[in-house]
């Protein structure tokens, strides 16, 4: 159940028990900008997220503090546990977030559950950009900067997964897959197949390079025979790991009639594969560029003076294999619709193109 935290706070705070040096100290720290500044933000968009939680049960963990412990998390580079702990443990975080000692506990599922359920209602993430934006004017404000002049570029996000080659990435995904099914599901895969599964996914590693195409052929026939047994069944077709099995299998495979075997189909794996194509089966969204592997982002912030900070005022993250290409029109609409529109954007020669110039130029006129 939705309950708005009360922004009121403690007459005792956590401050209150240190010396008066540590307080000082605490006041001219991060954990008091945050405080001062973001943490009312939070509070005031904390009814935007009311549709995550139903209308009955038990009252929800502050969406303020959870939220803000997300930001301080990803600030941070820290695991769940290692954010989770921070919480509990240092008196800076439990400052930043204006909770007393019976709020600073979190529980990891509470945290992952709360995440999981803003990935599946709000996938676009326009509630988290909507507070990025509303932070960024704050601080645009707060430092006396200026958005008339932004600077756009991007930069290859290398995706933290392992690449082994083509093998490794058929092994992963039919074995993903074949994971996810239940017992008597698991029953109805052929015995050969079974047999793979339980002793061989990592027995290829260190394999003769001579033998890795009659291996990569045969597990493209597994993935073949997987799809094809459970095509028709409603709840396994539907799962997002035999979906990646589709994906897999028709991105790097095709088929052919044997001639020698009448008509018979012949499973073939592609020479070359798109850029787009699946990378692993534990980041789908990853995708190979001209740098490498992951994920471009493309960052646009004030350029003011060299001297002075200057503040992110847009971001996108998508596959590494898409281009920069054409990209400047949407980021001055999400600009503009942010009140943060430039009235000069400089971006190297990768971004423009003739279509996206000449609607710029249209909008302008």
């Amino acid at each position: 159940m939705f309950k708005k935290t009360n922004p009121q706070q403690d007459l005792f705070g956590v401050d209150t028990q240190l010396t008066e040096g540590l307080r000082t100290r605490l006041r001219a720290s991060w954990a008091h900008l945050f405080k001062a500044e973001i943490l009312p933000i939070l509070f005031r968009s904390e009814e935007q997220f009311s549709f995550l939680y139903g209308d009955t049960g038990r009252p929800n963990f502050s969406v303020a503090r959870v939220l803000g412990l997300c930001l301080l998390q990803e600030y941070n580079v820290l695991t769940d546990q290692q954010a989770l702990d921070a919480f509990g443990f240092d008196i800076r975080w439990r400052y930043a977030l204006d909770a007393s000692d019976e709020h600073a506990y979190l529980s990891r599922r509470s945290l992952v559950e709360f995440r999981r359920r803003l990935a599946t209602k709000d996938p676009e993430m326009t509630l988290v950009r909507g507070i990025f934006e509303r932070i960024s004017k704050r601080a645009i404000k707060k430092l006396g900067l200026s958005a008339s002049q932004q600077r756009l570029d991007s930069t290859l996000v290398v995706s933290n997964i392992r690449t082994r080659g083509r093998l490794d990435l058929f092994a992963n995904t039919i074995s993903l897959f074949i994971k996810s099914l239940d017992k008597d599901r698991f029953s109805r895969i052929p015995k050969n197949i079974r047999q793979w599964y339980e002793r061989e996914p990592e027995g290829w590693f260190g394999l003769p390079r001579d033998q890795h195409k009659a291996k990569l052929e045969q597990l493209a026939r597994y993935a073949y025979k997987l799809i094809a047994l459970f095509k028709n069944h409603k709840e396994v077709a539907s799962s997002e790991q035999y979906e990646l099995l589709v994906r897999l299998f028709q991105e790097q495979c095709e088929i052919k009639n044997d001639a020698l075997k009448g008509d018979s189909k012949k499973i073939k794996v592609k020479k070359k594969t798109k850029g787009e194509a699946l990378q692993s089966a534990f980041d789908p969204d990853a995708s190979y560029g001209h740098k490498g592997k992951g994920y471009s982002a493309h960052i646009t912030e004030t350029c003011n003076n060299p001297k002075k900070t200057e503040i992110i005022t847009d971001y996108e993250v998508h596959g590494a294999a898409r281009s920069d290409t054409g990209k400047a029109p949407d980021i001055l609409d999400r600009l503009e619709a942010a009140g943060l529109k430039p009235d000069k954007l400089f971006a190297d020669g990768g971004y423009p193109s003739v279509p996206s110039a000449l609607n710029i130029t249209k909008r302008n006129v």
